[in-house]
């Protein structure tokens, strides 16, 4: 690839990377962020850090949303993620451009067609905060390693403590970079223990006030099988089939390929990179409790395969013929994949919630809307977020215990994954019928699809 082309290519797909991202504040606000700034509204900064020992308060963003404070658009609170998710790109490039400038562009390229860190870019939580003070870790500590500056142990001090305070996820990059720094100081280990002084303080600090005594949110329990096949598909832009596996069998034989390569070459970072992208998930896979696995819990392996996978195509361009076309192709199918992906996402964000109260307004005709579900931890934080949003209409949440033969007029389901037919009647338990009316889509990972029914009125009531 000529270096004009390929940098324009490389404009392009920043481009169209920033573009996606910054399209995706504008999406709705979904559970996991609205219960985020819950938890920041209701609690003082002090609080937040050291008295609310719950996974969904991922604290770096947790202060973030109390700093901001109450707004009208919520893409505000979501601006740290933007910036985190642009920081990664560079980050992304950074790292691999050290084995080559194809290397670097493919890998920031890579970074910016990826639809989950699209996705994480755009949302009020924790995920791409963690993604950004991980590769800033890990290219602050290869800094020091080679020449051990003190501005190099600084951003290596800084990413490591606002890592583990972005998410708890970060323990795995952590012990990734703990491993590649005992590789390395083996036979001179002096400064081992400042180094990693600022790391061992923030988990020491994390675990005595949050992982201690922390609860956990649970979710849709789904087989561990299911579960690995969403994250391959993922991480590739493959679509949700046997597909995926297929796919993702040929993105880890990369990312292998690249890292025995880097051991081939003398760097020993491939130690770290083995971890990450293999030893961390395996682990996680054994340990982890039946149905409270996710595929966000392999975001850092995904992201660090990247450069991986970056140097493979790289070498493979590089060598001409087929393996040139192999590596075009399988660029390209990524590119494509993830760009489905990402135009599923603008289209349908992560629910279209204030949409569904509006519906129910206009049909309600200005009376007090009384709303139940059969979820009623999540869907009365979300009708109470978005309800002051309706002005021409007072919402009423009703729980599943005050039900009554009247009431509530609508019913919302929820479905974690598409269904192509919702029961157009249901019974509830009070003894009501209620009608879909209307049909709410996500596109993939944080969000719901919402299906609205309505109860029917009998000929009798007035």
């Amino acid at each position: 690839m000529k270096a004009s082309a390929g940098g324009v290519v490389l404009v392009l797909a920043l481009a169209a990377g920033v573009a996606a991202r910054v399209a995706g504040l504008w999406t709705d606000f979904w559970l996991d962020e609205i219960w985020n700034w819950n938890i920041a509204r209701g609690h003082g900064y002090a609080d937040i850090l050291l008295r609310v020992p719950y996974d969904a308060n991922h604290i770096l963003n947790t202060l973030w949303l109390r700093a901001v404070g109450v707004r009208e658009w919520w893409g505000v609170y979501r601006l740290h993620s933007l910036a985190a998710g642009l920081a990664t790109l560079w980050l992304l490039w950074k790292i691999a451009v050290r084995w080559g400038r194809l290397e670097g562009a493919l890998a920031a390229a890579l970074g910016a067609a990826s639809f989950l860190l699209t996705l994480y870019s755009s949302e009020a939580r924790g995920h791409t905060t963690m993604v950004a003070f991980a590769l800033a870790a890990f290219v602050a500590l290869e800094s020091w390693l080679r020449g051990r500056s003190p501005a190099a142990y600084a951003a290596w001090a800084a990413s490591v403590v606002l890592g583990f305070f972005s998410h708890l996820m970060f323990a795995q990059a952590y012990a990734g970079l703990l491993l590649w720094s005992l590789w390395r100081l083996r036979r001179a280990p002096g400064g081992l223990a400042a180094l990693h002084a600022p790391g061992a303080a923030a988990a020491a600090f994390l675990y005595v006030v949050q992982v201690r005594g922390m609860g956990h949110a649970g979710g849709l329990a789904e087989p561990t099988r299911l579960i690995l096949r969403d994250t391959l598909a993922l991480a590739t832009g493959a679509p949700d089939s046997p597909l995926a596996w297929a796919a993702g069998a040929a993105f880890l034989a990369a990312a292998a390929w690249a890292a025995r390569d880097l051991r081939r070459g003398g760097r020993d970072e491939w130690s770290f990179f083995a971890w990450i992208v293999f030893g961390a998930p395996a682990i996680l896979l054994a340990l982890h409790p039946p149905g409270l696995l996710f595929p966000r819990y392999f975001l850092l392996a995904g992201t660090f395969a990247l450069p991986l996978c970056a140097r493979a195509a790289a070498v493979a361009w590089r060598a001409g013929g087929a393996a040139r076309g192999a590596a075009a192709a399988a660029v390209g199918l990524f590119v494509l994949g993830n760009a489905v992906r990402t135009a599923s996402f603008l289209k349908d964000g992560r629910g279209h919630y204030l949409e569904a109260l509006r519906f129910m307004a206009a049909s309600s005709g200005g009376r007090e809307i009384t709303v139940g579900s059969g979820h009623d931890f999540a869907h009365r934080m979300m009708v109470s977020f978005y309800a002051p949003r309706v002005p021409e209409a007072s919402f009423r949440y009703v729980p599943r215990e005050g039900w009554t033969p009247g009431s509530p007029e609508w019913v919302i389901g929820h479905a974690e994954r598409h269904t192509p037919d919702s029961p157009p009647e249901l019974t509830a338990h009070n003894g009501s019928r209620y009608r879909l009316e209307r049909t709410y889509r996500y596109s993939a990972v944080s969000g719901w699809d919402w299906r609205l029914y309505r109860r029917v009125t009998s000929t009798s009531e007035p």
